[in-house]
C-alpha cells in the first residue's frame, strides 16, 4: 500500500525533527482508518538511529461490520 509508505516517512521525519523518540507512538483509526492503522502498524519498521527503533505502543481501531 503506497499510502502507508508515505505516512511512515512523514512520521519518521516528524519524530526526528521534534526529538520525540522517547515518547510512545499511538494511532487511532475508525472505519477505513482502522484498517489503515492496522496496515501501517504491521508494516512500520522505522529505524531512526542504529539503536533507536520506532514502533507503535498502542493502536485503537474501530471497524463496524454493518447490519445483518
Amino acid at each position: 500500500m503506497k499510502e502507508t509508505l508515505i505516512v511512515e516517512r512523514v512520521i519518521k521525519w516528524w519524530v526526528k525533527k521534534q526529538n520525540l523518540e522517547f515518547l510512545p507512538l499511538v494511532a487511532l483509526g475508525a472505519s477505513s482508518g482502522g484498517y489503515f492503522v492496522s496496515m501501517l502498524a504491521s508494516k512500520m519498521r522505522l529505524v531512526l538511529r542504529k539503536t533507536t527503533r520506532l514502533h507503535f505502543s498502542l493502536i485503537c481501531r474501530k471497524i463496524h461490520a454493518g447490519r445483518r
